[in-house]
C-alpha cells in the first residue's frame, strides 16, 4: 500500500520513485517523529551499495523496456 503512495507522489512530482525513496531515508543525526536522534544510521551507505551489489540501475532499465511493449503485464523493481 505504502509503495502505491510512493508512486503517486513521485508521479506528482515528476521525480522517480526511487529518487523519492532516497531523498527520504534518515539520517545520521536527525531526529526522528519520536524524539529519537540518530546517532549511528546508515541508511545512506547501505542504500548505495544496494543499488550496486542489485545492478539496480540494469535491472531497472530492462524492467522499463519490457513495460514499454506489454500493454497489459507491468512490473516493479524497489529497493
Amino acid at each position: 500500500m505504502i509503495e502505491q503512495v510512493i508512486d503517486h507522489l513521485a508521479h506528482a512530482l515528476n521525480v522517480s520513485g526511487e529518487a523519492l525513496r532516497e531523498a527520504n531515508l534518515y539520517r545520521e543525526g536527525q531526529t526522528t517523529p519520536y524524539g529519537d536522534v540518530l546517532m549511528s544510521c546508515h541508511l545512506e551507505k547501505l542504500w548505495r551499495q544496494l543499488k550496486e551489489s542489485s545492478d539496480y540501475k540494469r535491472r531497472s532499465a530492462e524492467i522499463e523496456a519490457f513495460n514499454q511493449v506489454r500493454a497489459a503485464l507491468h512490473y516493479s523493481l524497489y529497493l
